[in-house]
């Protein structure tokens, strides 16, 4: 196959995005061009082997389902993958994989550029850890805005330790207080694919329902491979 430009079309959902991220580089790495609309500047940094762009400035139909194909543009419609090969929405990740037949595996391959100078900022100047400190780190929010949440009480004599926005810092400077957790409990959300390639210490993973959204975890059990606890 001549090599061609793909379009991304999975410009939202950080756990989505992060997780297709080696599925891009594939592409690259048998020659093609690869651009990626995206809602989240703030990822740019830690991957810049990635052509991401402001989703506005590819003006494509970001609804359509279809698997459009000219002589050398290809829009690849991997939110829909699940759709396009008429499989259950519980293997709706694993489909994104599928639909480019590569093993859905190949997401553990997953790297970024981390920032350790930032990672160090938020753990010791702006959540005021120490080394060897023991702690929770408690999770509670899921939508990429922070707009929902699912209570989390945890009371094992550790501090706990709140993930919430800080201004100037991602998701991916987290990194050390993630790595750094005796305990770390959280929803269902972009955290767990962070926590899956990370080197945690953490003696206990907990990962709890998205309520109201679902009331369940099987969109993403199959991924967990760290002895987590489901609630």
């Amino acid at each position: 196959m001549s090599n061609r430009t793909y379009i991304i079309n999975q410009f939202r959902g950080i756990g989505d995005i992060l997780y297709v991220i080696p599925l891009i580089r594939k592409l690259k790495e048998e020659g093609h061009t690869v651009l990626y609309p995206t809602i989240f500047p703030e990822l740019y940094p830690y991957f810049p082997d990635i052509c991401f762009i402001k989703k506005e400035f590819i003006n494509i139909d970001y609804e359509d389902h279809a698997f459009i194909k000219t002589k050398n543009v290809i829009i690849l419609p991997l939110r829909f993958a699940d759709t396009i090969l008429k499989v259950s929405y519980r293997n709706c990740m694993a489909a994104k994989y599928r639909l480019m037949d590569l093993p859905a595996n190949l997401w553990r391959t997953l790297t970024w550029k981390r920032n350790l100078k930032k990672e160090k900022e938020l753990f010791y100047n702006v959540l005021r850890l120490e080394d060897n400190i023991k702690y929770n780190l408690i999770n509670n929010n899921f939508l990429s805005d922070f707009s929902r949440k699912t209570d989390i009480h945890i009371s094992n004599g550790l501090s706990n330790i709140l993930m919430e926005k800080k201004v100037d810092y991602s998701l991916l400077d987290w990194g050390m207080v993630i790595e750094n957790a005796s305990n770390i409990h959280t929803v269902g959300t972009s955290l767990i694919y962070i926590i899956e390639i990370l080197n945690v210490k953490a003696d206990e993973l907990h990962v709890y329902k998205r309520l109201g959204v679902e009331n369940h975890h099987e969109y993403y059990d199959y991924i967990l491979t760290k002895g987590w606890v489901l609630h």
